[in-house]
């Protein structure tokens, strides 16, 4: 992965809709662990399923591949909550990705489902534990 993109990922924003939290690579959120808790919730993880490696599609293609990545997980028993992903990129050549937090993912089920839809990386946290972004080769 080229070194820009790596990085953009590391300081990007990853914000949750509703509730509405805002989620960085490598710091802890103590009050979303609160939330986290109160959910019965002890892991998560933040994935898209916008721009397959990194390769700009069309809105329709983005938006029925975000579906189709919300339908199989709900279908899985995940809870999820719809978000967006901020790119940090300065010129501002990504849009915001439609993004799915997914509560009680365990980390491989999070690499696994981010190398099914040709991620280059998500982001995944435990509670307690600063949030990681993990590069799905």
């Amino acid at each position: 992965m080229k070194p820009e993109l790596l990085h953009a990922y590391h300081h990007s924003l990853y914000q949750v809709d509703e509730p509405l939290w805002q989620l960085h690579i490598g710091q802890l959120h103590p009050a979303f662990d609160c939330w986290l808790a109160t959910q019965g919730a002890q892991t998560w993880a933040f994935i898209t399923a916008y721009n397959p490696r990194s390769e700009l599609l069309s809105v329709a293609e983005n938006a029925c591949r975000q579906a189709a990545l919300e339908q199989s997980l709900r279908a899985a028993g995940y809870r999820c909550f719809s978000g967006r992903g901020y790119s940090s990129d300065p010129d501002s050549l990504w849009l915001p990705e439609i993004s799915v937090l997914v509560l009680d993912m365990p980390h491989a089920v999070a690499l696994a489902t981010g190398q099914h839809w040709q991620q280059n990386a998500v982001v995944w946290g435990h509670s307690g534990q600063s949030a990681e972004l993990v590069l799905c080769p």
